[in-house]
């Protein structure tokens, strides 16, 4: 059984689907990676699944029948029988491609944009008529329904991203003056109110360090990060590749609202206690006072309690970190995602082909 995952880019495949895919392959599917980029083809290579290149897409509508038509193309010459597609305009491009390439089943995974009804009904109508459709939330789904692009029987709610936990094994917390870090977004969200925490919780006496992990994209922000790290307020470790490992050799981890699903699910996945920052959190994955903390947006002073509480309580921090763990093993895994996946597929062996 052949499964081609389409989205947009190689770098989506590579860090999203991937772990996913290596389930499947080892439940005796065939997963063929198609996407724009060559940023992450050898990495997929080295895993030893196929990846086609196909065009990019998104600068103008002769750009996006173009590629549209060379998806068509790939999919006749690979012969899948299952299309999976991740992302809105993977999915209308997917889903109008593999009418014309006669795929068999297809399923498509996407969420809500804010402008989703302003978007022209019959297009969106047409890529998904006949597939599986998966959301990551209720709210997506209703959404969906309550403009009448998809019926309530084609859909599901479930993940479609999972973390790989034999990637991160759990690890003890470093016995030394515990350490809070910071993750960056090109945005740089929660930086300032995290330096002011820092400088709250350590004005009187030093009872923790604190680190800003990732890539400064202006010189107004690296001008301030230089002058904390001078002052020894908050410790710039620069671009991690290895953001789990970095994550592990901390006690505390905070997350700004725009780090995205999958970074949050690997922090969590590490056996740290998290504080996430802003009201766009996931609230699904950050239970506040179960895995962690939620603090609002630019309220030093909410961050700089929820710090201090997990700084100077080892128990209490430790005890939050193995739930955020639990949370992973049990709702986020790869192993997880790809049975809920199976499931889906399941549905559309039941209901027949459609060519």
């Amino acid at each position: 059984m052949t499964v081609v995952f389409y989205a947009l880019t190689d770098l989506d495949l590579c860090l999203n689907r991937l772990p996913i895919a290596h389930h499947l392959r080892d439940a005796g599917y065939r997963v063929v990676f198609v996407g724009a980029g060559i940023n992450c083809a050898a990495d997929l290579e080295a895993a030893g699944f196929e990846f086609h290149v196909i065009a990019s897409t998104g600068r103008n509508v002769i750009s996006d029948v173009s590629s549209t038509l060379h998806l068509m193309r790939t999919l006749k010459q690979i012969q899948p029988d299952i299309l999976h597609t991740f992302g809105l305009h993977a999915a209308l491009r997917g889903g109008l491609a593999a009418r014309f390439a006669h795929v068999s089943w297809v399923v498509h995974s996407v969420t809500a944009p804010p402008g989703i009804k302003n978007r022209p009904s019959r297009l969106l109508q047409s890529a998904l008529r006949h597939a599986e459709v998966t959301f990551l939330s209720k709210k997506d789904r209703d959404a969906f329904i309550a403009r009448a692009y998809v019926r309530p029987e084609q859909t599901h709610v479930l993940r479609s991203t999972g973390v790989d936990l034999r990637e991160i094994p759990t690890r003890d917390e470093p016995d030394r003056i515990p350490v809070a870090a910071l993750v960056s977004t090109p945005s740089g969200a929660g930086l300032q109110g995290f330096a002011d925490a820092a400088e709250s919780i350590n004005k009187e006496r030093r009872v923790a360090r604190f680190a800003f992990i990732g890539h400064a994209p202006y010189p107004e922000m690296q001008t301030l990060l230089h002058r904390w790290q001078e002052e020894g307020q908050v410790e710039w470790w620069g671009v991690r590749h290895d953001l789990t490992a970095a994550l592990g050799s901390v006690h505390v981890i905070c997350l700004p609202f725009d780090i995205g699903e999958l970074a949050t699910l690997q922090a969590c996945a590490v056996g740290r206690p998290i504080i996430a920052i802003g009201d766009g959190v996931d609230r699904e994955i950050i239970r506040a006072g179960e895995n962690g903390y939620i603090v609002p947006t630019d309220d030093s002073a909410a961050l700089a309690a929820s710090l201090r509480e997990l700084v100077s309580d080892e128990e209490k921090r430790k005890r939050i970190g193995r739930r955020a763990r639990a949370l992973v093993e049990s709702d986020y895994s790869a192993a997880r995602v790809a049975q809920e996946i199976m499931v889906v597929y399941e549905r559309l062996f039941e209901k027949g082909r459609f060519v």
